[in-house]
């Protein structure tokens, strides 16, 4: 569950303040809670993804040899999908994102210049 929290947040701009705010009061609970049974230490080596995603966080728990997954260890990444030259800003710019659509602007301006007016479609409601 935090894992997907953290996926599905990690683009978002400055979400390390909110998370690290819920991870307190959730840390507060959990250490009252959980006094008996959390540990600092314990085995991650059946846990691969949470391993390479969480190895480093010095904030990781253990109940019964399980790992708990530090809500606030979130790590924010940019947007990577695009190139940097697709904008809407310069020409080339909209080139690209035309390009991407598949528009054939030909047709486009020929429709544009034939000059006729859309049909107008009556709505019934």
């Amino acid at each position: 569950m935090v894992s997907g929290i953290h996926n599905y947040y990690q683009m978002a701009t400055r979400v390390n303040r909110d998370i690290n705010r819920i991870a307190l009061n959730v840390k507060t609970v959990a250490k009252n809670r959980l006094r008996n049974w959390l540990k600092k230490k314990g085995s991650l080596v059946n846990y691969r993804y949470i391993r390479e995603r969480y190895g480093h966080s010095k904030e990781i728990r253990f109940v019964n040899n399980t790992p708990i997954c530090p809500i606030a260890y979130v790590k924010t990444k940019p947007p990577s999908c695009l190139r940097k030259s697709i904008n809407n800003y310069t020409p080339e710019g909209r080139k690209e994102i035309h390009k991407k659509l598949g528009v054939n602007t030909a047709i486009l301006q020929k429709i544009i210049s034939s000059g006729k007016k859309p049909r107008k479609y009556r709505v019934y409601g």
